[in-house]
């Protein structure tokens, strides 16, 4: 843990330490964001539909979004806030660092602050806020005109399509690991986020992985909204289908 990653810094700090980005580090610190769980709270309000606690903080270098990392899962069940190992939060950074030379559109991380948990470490991600983002399940769940939700689900999915072509496989492309903005010259912006367990593929992914992925973001639409919702069953199945070759088997 005292070895940051490329392009980070090592702070020790009571009780663990944090990995900052080097270029905000100094903001960061003065804002307060090294004691993360004073921050942070059970916020509904606040945009995104992902687990455990969260909030937004000022800094000099911009606001920050702040959140507890919980597992998910069977892990969960046993203990959601405690990590045994930290090498996957390494990972992570690792699989965003690349994606980014590769100029896909990932969240960056500006920092990681773990706190001994006695089992395990309670760990913290702090990122540039995107302001107006907000994920997948947020938006579809908001009234809006079937012909934008259709082109923003295009837009997802050409996103998709695109991240499997550079050789980058992500297993869990539910709702919730998008966000998106909408241009104020129309369309939208869409990144994706959350790469903990992502994985590069020389020659990109595989067409059984591809598929997988495909289908993940179906079951996570119809968990939300069944077969209705912003845009029909038959056209999502259509778009699943001119994007992956073939209708998914869940569709």
């Amino acid at each position: 843990m005292r070895s940051p990653p490329e392009g980070f810094v090592w702070r020790p700090l009571e009780g663990g330490g944090a990995w900052w980005r080097q270029a905000v580090a100094e903001p960061l610190e003065a804002a307060g964001v090294a004691e993360p769980w004073r921050l942070v709270e059970a916020r509904p309000d606040l945009p995104g539909t992902g687990r455990g606690p969260r909030g937004i903080a000022s800094t000099a270098a911009g606001r920050v979004w702040i959140k507890q990392c919980l597992r998910g899962g069977l892990p969960a069940r046993l203990n959601a806030e405690r990590y045994f190992r930290l090498d996957r939060f390494r990972g992570e950074l690792e699989v965003g660092r690349k994606a980014a030379a590769a100029g896909l559109p990932v969240l960056d991380t500006w920092g990681l602050v773990f706190r001994r948990a006695r089992p395990g470490w309670r760990v913290w991600q702090i990122t540039p806020l995107v302001e107006l983002a907000r994920d997948l399940a947020c938006w579809f769940s908001e009234p809006m005109p079937g012909a934008a939700a259709e082109e923003l689900l295009e837009a997802v999915l050409t996103l998709i399509a695109r991240v499997q072509a550079a050789g980058l496989h992500h297993p869990d492309l539910n709702l919730g690991n998008f966000l998106a903005q909408s241009r104020p010259q129309g369309g939208w912006e869409v990144m994706v986020i959350d790469l903990d367990r992502a994985r590069w593929y020389d020659g990109g992914v595989p067409p059984r992985l591809r598929r997988r992925a495909f289908e993940r973001f179906d079951r996570s639409w119809r968990k939300i909204f069944g077969d209705a919702g912003p845009v029909t069953a038959q056209r999502r199945r259509a778009l699943l289908e001119s994007y992956l070759g073939v209708a998914p088997d869940s569709a």
